[in-house]
């Protein structure tokens, strides 16, 4: 027989059967351990937190530890009251319709959101009643009317944040007031006092009106602070702060469509400082 066919039979018998011996073997190896593959994995053992529990955690991250909200009171007091040249026309006199009688009850809300832990931003309304008047002693002492500016007052604070329950902090911001002139009857009729008006009445100056516009003002915001934390997220809030705001306003007098006369810009301070205590909770 030839050697060649007798070394082909026996690789046949023997490499053969070896090789579907090693093939099983690979394959139960292959089922007894786990596919280092992600791909092999089935989508239904993986483990997924679910899409509620995802955005209530994702919603907490942006509010918890960050935001402040509270109430707080202010006494607020012009830093300039009075003129040596007449304000506006022959009003020499600002006056603030709340001060000195002390604090009020708290009316402002203020939101602070920490974007650090160092820095923040903050959120307060700001608003002022002046009565203007004209005063000229001794006895001549009139009201012509109210100047009313009210507004939003958008800061960035810079705050301490040590192991004690003091956190003192400082800011600086824009107040954005909305002005306008509230007359009194008598001034808005044409009269120079009040007694005239009720005297002579509504009608008697031939129906002559007086206007006052005030424009609308930006006013500049600088503050500093002290939160005493007393209680789990709670606050005491001490806040001196300084404003720096002036508007400009004319009048007229006019009966129907003919002006009588027209006065102005004159530009009128409301540069004020407050001094307020308030109490906060951080969320």
């Amino acid at each position: 027989m030839n050697p060649l066919k007798i070394l082909f039979t026996l690789s046949q018998g023997i490499i053969m059967p070896l090789s579907g011996i090693l093939a099983q073997t690979g394959e139960t190896v292959s089922a007894t351990q786990p596919s280092s593959d992600p791909a092999a994995v089935p989508v239904s053992e993986v483990v997924q937190p679910p899409l509620e529990e995802a955005a209530g955690c994702w919603i907490s991250c942006l509010w918890r530890d960050r935001l402040e909200i509270g109430v707080r009171t202010s006494r607020t007091k012009l830093q300039k009251e009075a003129a040596e040249t007449n304000f506006v026309g022959s009003i020499n006199e600002l006056k603030l319709q709340r001060e000195g009688g002390g604090l009020s009850l708290p009316d402002d809300l203020v939101v602070s959101y920490k974007l650090f832990p160092y820095i923040g931003i903050g959120y307060a309304y700001d608003r002022l009643r002046v009565a203007a008047n004209s005063h000229y002693p001794p006895d001549d002492y009139t009201t012509d009317g109210d100047f009313v500016l009210a507004g939003p007052v958008l800061s960035v604070y810079v705050r301490i944040p040590n192991p004690t329950p003091l956190t003192p902090y400082a800011g600086i911001g824009r107040a954005f007031y909305s002005a306008h002139f509230e007359p009194a009857a008598y001034w808005a009729k044409g009269y120079d006092t009040d007694l005239a008006y009720q005297i002579f009445g509504p009608e008697i100056l031939n129906n002559k009106v007086r206007h006052m516009y005030v424009d609308n003002a930006i006013g500049t915001d600088y503050h500093v602070g002290l939160a005493i934390r007393i209680w789990d997220g709670f606050c005491v809030d001490l806040r001196y702060q300084s404003d720096k705001v002036q508007t400009e306003a004319r009048f007229d007098a006019h009966v129907k469509e003919t002006v009588l006369y027209s006065h102005g810009p004159f530009t009128v301070p409301f540069d004020h400082s407050s001094t307020s205590l308030g109490i906060t909770y951080a969320f």
